[in-house]
């Protein structure tokens, strides 16, 4: 992976800003090399530790507010016709915070990024900013917005409706016919019955089973999954 701006705008035309350098962003920064999408660089908020980021051949650019000035200093200076973003943080809220933000100051999310082991029917349609990871699973006539994360071998069924910023959790199973709001996150190894309704920003904790439809914002655990008091 090339780990500068000037190498990026040397040899590519778009590019991929991704917008947290922790362990997921990595994982984002993997996944873009394995789908042969060149990235741009990282931005992080914080001091992520850049050894890591060096093992994965990933520059720290900046943070997130210095997103539409490294933009359109690769556009004018270097010739990259579009510089678009994927938020690399796996928690919900946050990544629907960050990408407003970067929307805020002008940049637009990539286009879906699917792992080549994925299975997502030709029916499903994913937003952008999305991300599919390896040996997950989506059925057909699933509908997702944007900044979807399914994470690995996570499992979506069959006419499933997923809002924005919603994070399925590895080995987590979805039924068919399911709705999942704005910012839900489905924990590791979760199962959510077919029919079942979760509402805007709820969670569903690692390894609960949920039989019954979910409230916003409320937090289920257990087999039956119950509310957390």
């Amino acid at each position: 992976m090339l780990t500068s701006t000037a190498d990026v705008a040397n040899h590519y035309s778009t590019a991929v800003l991704i917008a947290g350098a922790g362990g997921y962003g990595r994982e984002v920064a993997d996944l873009l090399a394995e789908a042969g999408r060149p990235v741009f660089g990282a931005l992080d908020d914080g001091s992520p530790d850049l050894d890591h980021l060096t093992e994965c051949g990933l520059a720290l650019l900046g943070t997130i507010d210095d997103a539409r000035d490294l933009a359109t200093e690769a556009q004018r200076e270097h010739g990259v016709h579009e510089v678009s973003y994927i938020v690399g943080v796996g928690y919900s809220k946050p990544r629907a915070s960050i990408a407003r933000r970067l929307d805020t100051l002008g940049l637009c999310p990539a286009a879906p990024v699917v792992h080549p082991t994925a299975s997502v029917a030709r029916t499903t349609e994913i937003g952008a900013g999305s991300v599919v990871m390896a040996n997950a699973t989506m059925s057909r006539r699933v509908v997702a917005g944007r900044h979807l994360l399914v994470n690995y071998n996570a499992s979506v069924g069959h006419d499933v409706r997923l809002g924005s910023s919603v994070t399925i959790g590895p080995n987590a199973a979805i039924g068919g016919e399911t709705a999942l709001g704005d910012t839900v996150l489905i924990g590791s190894g979760a199962v959510v019955l077919q029919g079942i309704t979760i509402g805007d920003s709820a969670i569903v904790g690692s390894g609960a089973v949920v039989t019954s439809d979910v409230a916003p914002g409320v937090t289920v655990v257990g087999v039956p999954a119950q509310p957390l008091r």
